[in-house]
């Protein structure tokens, strides 16, 4: 369903092949991060707890081909509330993205932690406010008009 979102809402999120970096939370299987990573996005990060990475590595080598796969595709071990590995905090990320991920509920203040610590990244917090700046300037010239 959120691969379907994203692709139906492609302009609206403004998704493009020429910039837009997705990480992905919990990604399991791999669905959506493999769906996006054909079409929508520069980089994808498909990320999961160590467990779950070979069944991911499968998944993303059965379904994209190598030169896709080394270009836009990152899978890396993300366990939540633990160290973040640095290529995943040295990235922009345009969206941090999670489905279906959290089933049992004490897992929740490892996983809002993690985003926390996500969000909090220079370069994402950078990129938030200049977009919250431009955003102030067009609505303050809409409303001179």
């Amino acid at each position: 369903m959120l691969s379907k979102f994203m692709f139906a809402h492609r302009g609206w999120l403004n998704l493009s092949t020429d910039k837009t970096n997705i990480l992905e939370l919990g990604s399991g299987c791999g669905l959506t991060g493999i769906s996006l990573a054909t079409t929508l996005v520069k980089l994808i990060a498909l990320t999961d707890q160590a467990t779950m990475l070979p069944h991911l590595w499968k998944n993303v080598k059965r379904n994209l081909d190598s030169d896709l796969i080394s270009s836009k595709v990152l899978v890396a071990e993300l366990t939540w509330g633990e160290e973040i590995d640095k290529d995943i905090l040295s990235q922009h990320w345009d969206y941090i993205i999670a489905s279906d991920c959290v089933y049992n509920e004490f897992i929740v203040g490892a996983f809002v932690e993690t985003l926390a610590r996500l969000c909090n990244n220079d370069k994402f917090m950078k990129r938030i406010h200049e977009e919250s700046v431009q955003d102030d300037e067009r609505i303050k010239e809409r409303d001179e008009a």
